[in-house]
């Protein structure tokens, strides 16, 4: 996969999110990246939690079978337009610290 086709990726991952993103005050947003090793693939979430409510999570969709640097790409994309916290699971100490230093915050 090529750059543009992660960018374009990271683009719809956007559109995906938008709906939920309500810009409400007192409410924290963040973006779960989950690697799934038995499906080989990252699986995309957007959480949203107000005070004294439940937390929301909604799944935005899967990136199947994709280099670590492809996901750096696809998430520096979201990054440019939302600057949401991201939280990584279930990755490797090694790859998660990677994924830290490398997408811009």
């Amino acid at each position: 996969m090529n750059d543009q086709t992660c960018q374009k990726l990271g683009r719809q991952l956007c559109q995906r999110l938008t709906p939920y993103f309500k810009r409400r005050v007192q409410t924290r947003y963040w973006l779960v990246v989950v690697w799934v090793a038995p499906d080989q693939a990252y699986h995309f979430f957007f959480n949203a939690r107000r005070p004294r409510a439940w937390q929301r999570s909604w799944p935005l969709g899967s990136l199947p079978s994709t280099s670590l640097e492809e996901l750096i790409v696809v998430l520096t994309a979201v990054r440019a337009q939302y600057h949401f916290t991201i939280e990584y699971r279930q990755f490797s100490p090694g790859d998660r610290q990677r994924l830290q230093h490398e997408v811009p915050a």
